[in-house]
């Protein structure tokens, strides 16, 4: 690896930071004391480990060339962990945003990176022998900001990504049973929620590693997983950004049989409608859902002060990849007024495998109107194609409805 050694180092310090669930990234620009900075070192990745998989690297193929080699050489400084000033390019209008958006695009596609700091610096050179040279720093001696410390060494980083290698590697074995992509989604679906707790109380919880070794996360480490492992099997998968019940969220989109949907497995960990973000449209979505903007379409302001921004833009209209639709539980296809008889049938069904409820979508407008007008009326009809079974209670979210019953 070669090293120039540095005349003069002015920094104007950038420091993001992923805020846990929030995914916003905060970014505030100060002068940074360093002492004796004539002695200071810039290194010089010169390795390059980043290999391009279009398939999958959606945020890599959103870029402009001179933010894929700021990517790649970030990539490569993630593989490496060098400490102090790394050279990234020449000083030129917008390199800033232009590092922001890399840095973000490299630990959007690489969701078994998790050891990357929170925090970076961007200063310039601007003595370089030739021309302004733009560094970034993720660990300073200098500094007493932990933020900006990797939170392992290499050898530990090491240990824990076999860790995770093995742990994803069991996973897909068993995956490797269902025959169907959406199979496989579904049981990673299932499997992230079955075995995470929802908790900030783990140093990786907005991580891969986080979710599937350390088994606690928070909605970036739940959405990381889930690409990981969908990606493993051949599945396209991207993380989404945006507000959930106006708080900053994570989730993603996944392209099952080539065609695209939402998840958010987060929000699928509940004990009640565990399937009611999976596989939805964008008009679902947006029932407590917004999507942030992509990053083409902000200005270099909005990037830099930490505005939560997408590499990708996903229209899913297509529901047939949803949960209630491969399995039947639609009520409102054909024969919409004979609903109260597909529905005991399904409520018939899950009472014989033991289950305390049924779930249904209400498609149609004609169901929705129906249930709308008098609820109470609507379940009454229900009850009475039922034989031996007794609804309870119901709930309606959305535009799912909920029957509870005796067992």
């Amino acid at each position: 690896m070669k090293k120039i050694i540095a005349v003069s180092i002015s920094l104007i310090i950038m420091v993001l930071c992923f805020s846990s669930c929030n995914v916003i990234n905060t970014v505030s620009d100060f002068f940074y004391n360093i002492n004796n900075v004539d002695q200071q070192e810039i290194e010089i990745i010169t390795e390059e480990y980043y290999i391009t998989s279009p398939e999958f690297d959606s945020c890599y193929n959103s870029l402009n060339q001179k933010q894929r080699e700021i990517y790649k050489k970030i990539y490569s400084i993630c593989e490496e962990m060098p400490k102090g000033y790394i050279k990234l390019c020449n000083d030129y209008d917008g390199v800033v945003k232009d590092i922001t958006i890399a840095y973000r695009a490299v630990l959007n596609d690489n969701a078994d990176i998790f050891w990357m700091p929170d925090t970076y610096m961007v200063g310039k050179n601007t003595n370089a022998v030739s021309g302004d040279a733009i560094c970034i720093a993720f660990e300073l001696n200098t500094s007493d900001n932990k933020n900006l410390k990797y939170p392992v060494n290499r050898s530990e980083r090491d240990k824990m990504r076999n860790t995770l290698d093995s742990t994803v590697e069991q996973i897909i074995d068993t995956a490797q049973e269902y025959d169907s992509q959406f199979e496989k989604e579904k049981f990673f679906n299932d499997y992230i929620c079955a075995n995470t707790e929802y908790s900030e109380e783990n140093e990786f919880s907005n991580t891969s590693y986080g979710c599937l070794v350390g088994k606690k996360a928070l909605c970036e480490g739940y959405s990381r997983a889930f690409k990981l492992l969908c990606n493993e099997v051949g599945i396209e998968c991207d993380l989404i950004v945006g507000k959930a019940d106006g708080e900053g969220h994570m989730w993603n989109s996944v392209n099952i049989d080539g065609k695209h949907s939402f998840v958010d497995v987060t929000w699928n960990d509940r004990p009640d409608y565990p399937y009611f973000y999976f596989n939805i449209t964008n008009e679902q979505l947006e029932f407590d859902h917004t999507i942030s903007p992509l990053h083409t379409q902000m200005s270099d302001e909005e990037i830099n002060s930490g505005t939560s921004f997408n590499f990708v833009e996903r229209i899913c209209s297509y529901s047939g990849n949803g949960y209630y639709e491969k399995y039947g539980h639609v009520l409102g296809d054909d024969f919409e007024r004979e609903y109260a008889k597909k529905a005991a049938e399904f409520i018939t069904q899950s009472y014989e495998k033991k289950n305390r409820y049924a779930d249904f979508w209400l498609k149609s407008d004609y169901i929705k109107n129906e249930f709308n007008k008098d609820d109470e009326a609507f379940v009454a009809n229900i009850q009475r194609e039922l034989k031996g079974i007794t609804i309870t209670s119901y709930a309606f979210e959305r535009d799912i409805l909920v029957l509870y019953y005796e067992q």
